[in-house]
């Protein structure tokens, strides 16, 4: 499993198109029209395109880096675990990564389970993404107020950055806890986002206000009654979590 040159870059701006499109509309009718104007509003006209541009070149620039030009997607975390496990997958209806824990991970047991639902998670983003990509077969569709699995057979629980699709915090909240009762006693729970923070800030401007911010998750953490073992910045944008909920070490 390989993914194809700029891959992320290409998925971010296609499900994020619209944004794109104003922002490109508005530079193309100041150009359009600046000539018309007096040499110092022609200047200022200027002025005002190259700082709309500069902010999503530099977006783009940064999603090149995180998500094309990097290890991301070799998921050297994996190895820490053992080979014949039971990982189970969530997604929001967009699944990069099953396919790729499978090869890492031949003999683990990997479910896929996609939480999406419509009506709740509205982000039009990840509506497209949706559209876009199929599931793979066996996926299977959940609620986050119930996960149809064995209590107590799940070794390890990951949502690569796609539990910030669930907006609401007291949906949130009972989602960990629901994952909870299908952990066993040392299973854990491996969450990777961006968080609303500074660097995110610097990366993608108001873009930003989409991730969750770092004391939001332990907020949710802490209700669902999960302890952080362990965090760690996998990159500048994105941060590791690797939750028990057994006595802390």
């Amino acid at each position: 499993m390989k993914r194809k040159p700029f891959e992320g870059v290409w998925n971010v701006v296609r499900f994020n198109w619209h944004f794109y499109a104003i922002v490109f509309g508005i530079m193309g009718l100041i150009l359009m029209i600046f000539p018309m104007f007096p040499d110092f509003y022609q200047a200022l006209s200027l002025t005002l395109v190259f700082i709309m541009i500069m902010p999503v070149l530099i977006s783009l620039f940064v999603t090149f880096q995180v998500y094309d030009n990097t290890t991301l997607y070799e998921m050297e975390w994996l190895q820490e675990y053992g080979e014949d496990i039971n990982i189970a997958s969530f997604n929001a209806g967009f699944d990069e990564t099953t396919l790729l824990m499978r090869d890492k991970k031949p003999k683990a047991n990997v479910t896929a389970l996609d939480f999406f639902d419509p009506e709740h998670h509205t982000e039009i983003s990840i509506k497209r993404a949706n559209k876009a990509y199929p599931h793979l077969p066996g996926t299977l569709k959940i609620r986050t107020s119930e996960i149809p699995l064995e209590k107590n057979t799940v070794d390890l629980a990951i949502g690569f950055l796609s539990m910030h699709e669930i907006r609401d915090e007291n949906e949130r909240i009972v989602f960990f806890k629901n994952l909870k009762t299908i952990l066993k006693q040392d299973g854990e729970i491996l969450l990777i986002e961006h968080l609303r923070d500074i660097p995110n800030f610097l990366a993608y401007n108001i873009g930003f206000v989409h991730f969750l911010s770092k004391a939001t998750w332990q907020r949710t953490f802490e209700e669902a009654g999960f302890y952080v073992q362990e965090e760690e910045r996998i990159n500048p944008l994105m941060s590791k979590f690797r939750l028990t909920y057994g006595t802390t070490t």
